[in-house]
C-alpha cells in the first residue's frame, strides 16, 4: 500500500471514531425535546471531530488542510450512507437541514478550522 493510500485511511479511521461517538451518544439521547437534542448533537460534532482532528493534524503533516477536510468529508458521506440505507428504518425522513446537512457542514468546518488552528 503506498503513502497516498495509507494517509486516505488514517483520514477515514479519524473521521470514524468521532461520528461513531457521537452517533453512540445521540442514540442515548433520544429521549430529550427536540431541541435540547439538537443543542447537543451540535455541540458534540463540533467538539469530537475538533479532538480528533487536532490529534490527526499534529501527528501528520500531509496532506493539506484542504485535502484532510475534503477526503474526511467523503468518508463521512460513505459512513453516513451505509448506516442510512442499512441500519436506519426510516431513511428518507433522516435527511433534512437540521438533523443532515447543518451538521456535516459543522463537521467540515470543524476539521478544516482545527487544521487551521493547530497548523
Amino acid at each position: 500500500m503506498n503513502k497516498r493510500a495509507k494517509r486516505i485511511l488514517k483520514i477515514a479511521l479519524y473521521a470514524f471514531i468521532p461520528w461513531i461517538v457521537v452517533l453512540g451518544i445521540l442514540s442515548g439521547s433520544l429521549g430529550l425535546p427536540e431541541t435540547w437534542f439538537i443543542i447537543i448533537h451540535y455541540i458534540i460534532e463540533i467538539f469530537f471531530f475538533a479532538l480528533f482532528f487536532a490529534f490527526f493534524f499534529n501527528a501528520h503533516t500531509k496532506p493539506t488542510v484542504f485535502e484532510t477536510s475534503i477526503i474526511a468529508m467523503l468518508w463521512i458521506f460513505l459512513f453516513e450512507f451505509i448506516a442510512l440505507n442499512f441500519f436506519s428504518s426510516n431513511y428518507p425522513i433522516n435527511l433534512n437541514f437540521v438533523d443532515w446537512i447543518f451538521p456535516m457542514f459543522l463537521m467540515i468546518s470543524t476539521i478544516y478550522g482545527t487544521g487551521k488552528l493547530v497548523r
